[in-house]
């Protein structure tokens, strides 16, 4: 089957992407705000292009993508509301707040490419 495709719109970052760590916390990582599908990818986006951290992408003929077939997962009903204060909070959420996570440690791998840490967030705010 070859049902790939180009990014759906020019400031897709969803899926695979590769940042430098320096990047990342240059753009104060992802948000913490989001729970369950939804808008994370586009929040990510804009903390970017707020940081003036740019994409680059190979050429289509060398990167396409396709989705690979997953379990859907519930849809985040403030996901729209919570993408429209983006960059408001883009400079207090994320990284900068994980302790208010209460994140349990589980275990971290050092790959060749990057950091795979496993931790337990606990539960979601009731309002999800």
């Amino acid at each position: 089957n070859t049902n790939y495709s180009r990014n759906l719109y020019e400031l897709l970052v969803g899926g695979v992407l590769s940042l430098r760590p320096d990047k990342y916390e240059k753009i104060n990582g992802f948000s913490n705000e989001y729970w369950n599908w939804g808008a994370e990818d586009d929040d990510l986006a804009f903390r970017m292009i707020a940081r003036a951290t740019c994409i680059t992408r190979p050429r289509d003929e060398h990167a396409l993508f396709k989705m690979s077939k997953h379990r859907p997962s519930s849809q985040n009903i403030n996901r729209e509301n919570v993408l429209l204060g983006s960059l408001r909070r883009h400079k207090v959420d994320g990284i900068s707040n994980f302790e208010k996570l209460n994140l349990i440690f589980v275990k971290e791998e050092h790959k060749s490419l990057f950091t795979h840490i496993k931790v337990i967030v606990g539960r979601q705010p009731d309002d999800y």
